[in-house]
């Protein structure tokens, strides 16, 4: 049997069974899972066909009103970011959706545009600020009500921050510009660098996963 890759669709993996989540076609965009099943992403309107942040849960899909990006993240106690145009007073904002609430996270003076990344399980959110349309961008934390700028590794002048575990370590990257990335990961604030490369995740071990380059500048 073939199979239309244009034509995709939201499902979830159970074992040997595949399960369509897609609710007819409209979910299309998987970001995350949480341990009791919540999926986020985006998905389609029904009419307008725009696409929405969203999360489905217990076989219905609900939309978060932030356009043209997905929702990036939920926690095991149902908390989900993401971002998107709509949110707050920037070009583009970070979000937390709780309860049905969203709230504007913020983002750091002298950027315009905020995107979050990763929850952990104590609502800490990494993501990054930045200036839309540029390559400016810091490592930003949101906890406690407020938020922080992640510093960079020596000699970088920029960061971004891509996850975050329960132990609230930190992983992510520092560059320069144009294509100069070290991999690194921050405790209790303090930026460790890895080598070479770009980390998107990291377990509750601290295993951390994402690339990194060969002397050419190839991802591997």
């Amino acid at each position: 049997e073939s199979y239309d890759a244009v034509d995709s669709r939201a499902c979830v993996w159970a074992g040997d069974s595949v399960v369509d989540i897609s609710v007819g076609g409209l979910f299309r965009t998987v970001c995350g899972i949480n341990d009791n099943g919540w999926v986020v992403g985006a998905a389609d309107l029904p009419v307008t066909h725009v696409n929405q942040s969203c999360v489905y849960k217990d076989g219905a899909l609900t939309y978060i009103p932030s356009y043209w990006a997905p929702s990036r993240a939920v926690n095991n106690n149902g908390q989900v970011v993401g971002d998107g145009n709509g949110v707050g007073s920037g070009v583009y904002d970070a979000f937390i959706w709780e309860n049905g609430v969203m709230r504007a996270l913020g983002i750091l003076p002298g950027c315009n545009a905020s995107v979050a990344q990763s929850i952990n399980d104590s609502g800490q959110i990494v993501g990054g600020s930045c200036v839309a349309g540029g390559m400016t961008a810091y490592a930003t934390i949101w906890q406690n009500g407020s938020m922080a700028k992640l510093s960079s590794l020596n000699g970088y002048s920029y960061g971004w921050a891509n996850s975050i575990n329960n132990s609230g370590l930190v992983a992510g990257c520092s560059f320069n510009l144009p294509n100069r990335y070290e991999a690194c990961y921050w405790q209790e604030g303090n930026p460790i660098g890895l080598g070479p490369g770009v980390p998107l995740s990291i377990n509750s071990g601290g295993q951390i996963v994402g690339y990194t380059y060969s002397q050419t500048g190839a991802e591997q």
